[in-house]
């Protein structure tokens, strides 16, 4: 129990943001999760599509911690395929893997919140890679797989979706850094309080 804490509420020395700051801000970010993934998305068939949602997991990871990106990236996943199911049916599975990756961008990004661009980045890297691997990559694929019945797991996981997330992945990052990096100073001037205000 003390570990999932550590994990979910942890925040960084002399940093407090107020839960309705957080409750605004996430909810601004599962929106834009669902334009990007449900709107904006590209289809590559017949198994990728390849869209800049997961940046919306990456800032709420970045700003939130660990169980806001868990959050934005869980009702994101499942809210868009509810509310509009002709970018896709909604799988509990599908919407699992999202819950991981919130997880591990929780887990090496919010503790980057008072550390060095250079710490930053390699974070950001270290968790796309991880994110792309074993979620996107491999269990995803092996949802796929399951769900479907197809033939070949092998031929879905090197051809059909290897290569486009492999670009997804150095998009995100590029998209990512910068604007991780443009939002710090505000974030640490209109977000970012003294956690007495807040009981006054």
């Amino acid at each position: 129990m003390n570990f999932l804490k550590r994990i979910f509420l942890r925040k960084p020395d002399g940093d407090y943001i107020s839960e309705n700051t957080k409750i605004v801000l996430s909810a601004l970010l599962v929106s834009l999760f669902i334009v990007n993934n449900r709107w904006l998305a590209v289809r590559v068939p017949p198994f990728a599509t390849l869209s800049l949602a997961i940046v919306c997991v990456i800032l709420a990871a970045f700003i939130l911690g660990t169980k806001w990106a868990v959050i934005v990236a869980t009702l994101g996943s499942m809210l868009g395929a509810i509310i509009f199911p002709l970018g896709g049916a909604w799988f509990p599975e599908i919407t699992l893997g999202w819950t991981f990756t919130g997880i591990i961008f929780g887990l090496f990004l919010y503790r980057s919140r008072n550390q060095s661009n250079i710490k930053l980045l390699v974070n950001l890297i270290i968790s796309s890679l991880i994110v792309y691997i074993v979620i996107h990559l491999f269990y995803m694929s092996a949802v796929l797989y399951f769900r479907f019945g197809t033939e070949n797991f092998w031929l879905i996981l090197g051809v059909f979706r290897a290569w486009p997330f492999a670009v997804v992945m150095v998009v995100q990052i590029v998209v990512a850094y910068p604007l991780i990096i443009f939002l710090r100073k505000p974030i640490d001037k209109f977000l970012v309080i003294d956690k007495e205000e807040e009981c006054q």
